[in-house]
């Protein structure tokens, strides 16, 4: 389906790091999905100009647009209004990301204040957020989200990543 690039309704919503359509826009994704016995998680996955995103309707996205917050859109060089495809996102392989490097950075960047101390982090606490956050989500190098760690909004971007592949191949004997 060929969509129209848009904002999000609610920057609440850029947290979530998905992709937004109209339910309608949904159905069709659904409908591919049943159509051709694809197994779903939590959340369909859509392909975006060649990127996969976790997909959700929400009734305040027109039918004719695909809404992104500003890091995917940045992310996918694309701009507000530019026509862009959505297809269904079905992983071809059984690979499971078995090791993740994660670069952080503070979402809003504001000058440093040289009175005030940098802010320390948990690390252990922010890997079990960030596990928990951006379940399902497919992960690419380069690819930047955003999080709320602790009232923290954060910038991660892929810096290297490692996949495993976990199809059941039966033993030679």
């Amino acid at each position: 389906m060929k969509l129209s690039v848009g904002n999000l309704p609610s920057n609440r919503l850029a947290l979530t790091n998905k992709v937004y359509i109209s339910q309608d826009n949904l159905a069709q994704i659904s409908s591919y999905y049943t159509k051709n016995n694809v197994p779903v998680g939590k959340s369909m996955l859509v392909e975006v100009s060649g990127h996969p995103y976790q997909v959700e309707a929400h009734p305040q996205v027109p039918n004719d647009q695909v809404a992104l917050n500003g890091l995917q859109r940045r992310f996918l060089q694309l701009s507000l209004s530019t026509p862009v495809k959505l297809n269904p996102f079905v992983p071809t392989s059984n690979l499971a990301l078995a090791a993740l490097e994660l670069t952080v950075d503070l979402l809003a960047k504001k000058k440093p204040d040289p009175k005030v101390k940098p802010k320390e982090m948990d690390t252990t606490r922010l890997a079990q957020a960030v596990l928990l956050i951006l379940e399902e989500q497919v992960m690419e190098l380069g690819r930047v989200m955003a999080i709320d760690f602790e009232g923290t909004k954060l910038e991660l971007t892929v810096k290297h990543m490692e996949t495993v592949s976990v199809s059941k191949k039966k033993k030679k004997e």
